[in-house]
C-alpha cells in the first residue's frame, strides 16, 4: 500500500491508498483500489497485503484484503529448549561510564544466553561528545559504549540505530563500518538462538512509524502488534518502492518466534498467533530492559525496573 509520488506526510486513505505489486509484475507497478463494501481498513504506508478482486484499467476493485501474510506460524520447538534473551535500548547517555557498568552487572546476574542491545550508542547529542571537556570521536565513543555494556558477556550483539553517528543512513542498516571487538550486526537482523528460537530485531521504531499512519479502528496498542506479527517484512512503515527493492534482506526466512523492536514510547509484550511482539523502550528513559524466557514452547518476557539506577538519577 502506498502512492505514487510518495508524499511521507500524507496518511493512507480510501480514497488515496493504490497497491504496489512485487517484481513479477512490472507491467502493472501500481493500481489505485477501489474498496468494494466490508472490506477491512486499517491501512499504512508500506503495508504487505495480499488481496482478492479485479482489475479494470488502471483500479484494482478489492472485495477482500488479507493483512496475514505470513506463509506459517512459528515452528514448534522442542520441549526440552531452553534459553534466556535480555534486550537493552538506547541511548545509553550518562555523564560517566558507571551507570553502563553496573547495567552490565545487573544483566550479567541473570546469566543470559544472549544480549541484544539497540542503538544509538553515540549520538549527535550525547553529553560526551557535546561536553566542552569532550576527548572522544564517534567511534571512540561508539566502542567505550559497547565494550562497558558488553564487558564479560559472552554472547552480546549491538544494532546501530538510525541516529547513531556512526550508522548509514539507509534501509536495511548494514553494520558500523569499522572493526570492533564486539559482535556488530546490522538493522534489521535475524537471529537463530540454541539452533532453535528464531528471532527478528530491528532498532526502527516500528510503533511510532506504523502509528504515525495507521488509520484503522480499535486500539493502536493491538492492532499495530498485530499488524508487525503479521507481515512479511520486518520493516513494514517505509515507502513501498524502497521496500520492494530491499524486500529480500528485509524479510525473515521464516516466521519468527519473538519480534524485538526498540521505542521510545511504552514498553509492550504481546503474543500474536504463536509470534511474540516485544517493544523494548529506551533506557535512558525508562532505566529498565526486558528479559525473555523460553521454556520449551512457553515464551514469557518481563520488564525489569533498575531500581539503584533510579536512585542515582534521583540524587
Amino acid at each position: 500500500a502506498g502512492f505514487q509520488d510518495d508524499d511521507p506526510t500524507e496518511k493512507l486513505t480510501e480514497k488515496n491508498a493504490e497497491i504496489h505489486f512485487i517484481s513479477k509484475f512490472e507491467n502493472v507497478p501500481y493500481l489505485k483500489i477501489d474498496y468494494q463494501k466490508d472490506v477491512i481498513d486499517g491501512l499504512f504506508r508500506g503495508q504487505i497485503i495480499a488481496a482478492r478482486g479485479t482489475v479494470d484499467t488502471n483500479v484494482f476493485h478489492a472485495s477482500q484484503i488479507f493483512t496475514d501474510c505470513r506463509t506459517s506460524n512459528p515452528t514448534i520447538l522442542p520441549d526440552d529448549f531452553n534459553a534466556r534473551i535480555i534486550a537493552v535500548s538506547g541511548p545509553y547517555d550518562f555523564d560517566t561510564f558507571e551507570p553502563l557498568d553496573e547495567l552490565n552487572a545487573k544483566i550479567k546476574s541473570y546469566k543470559p544466553d544472549l544480549v541484544i542491545f539497540f542503538g544509538p550508542f553515540a549520538s549527535q547529542t550525547c553529553k560526551q561528545l557535546t561536553s566542552k571537556d569532550c576527548k572522544y570521536t564517534a567511534q571512540e565513543l561508539t566502542e567505550e559504549v559497547m565494550n562497558h555494556l558488553g564487558n564479560g558477556i559472552d554472547d552480546a550483539i549491538f544494532i546501530p540505530s538510525s541516529t547513531d553517528l556512526l550508522s548509514i543512513p539507509t534501509i536495511p542498516r548494514p553494520i558500523f563500518p569499522y572493526n570492533s571487538d564486539q559482535i556488530l550486526s546490522s538493522d534489521p537482523t535475524f537471529i537463530t538462538v540454541k539452533g532453535d528460537l528464531e528471532i527478528t530485531a530491528t532498532a526502527n521504531d516500528l510503533q511510532m512509524l506504523i502509528g504515525q499512519q495507521y488509520n484503522g479502528h480499535g486500539s493502536k496498542r493491538e492492532e499495530i502488534p498485530k499488524q508487525i506479527a503479521h507481515q512479511c517484512s520486518a520493516c513494514p512503515a517505509m515507502d513501498s518502492t524502497v521496500q520492494i527493492q530491499y524486500l529480500s534482506s528485509l524479510v525473515p526466512e521464516s516466521t519468527p518466534h519473538i519480534f524485538l523492536s526498540s521505542t521510545i514510547f511504552f514498553d509492550l509484550i504481546s503474543n500474536i498467533d504463536g509470534t511474540n511482539v516485544i517493544y523494548v523502550r529506551q533506557y535512558i528513559k525508562s532505566l529498565s530492559f526486558t528479559v525473555i524466557n523460553v521454556k520449551g514452547n512457553e515464551i514469557t518476557a518481563e520488564v525489569k525496573k533498575d531500581f539503584n539506577q533510579w536512585f542515582l538519577r534521583l540524587k
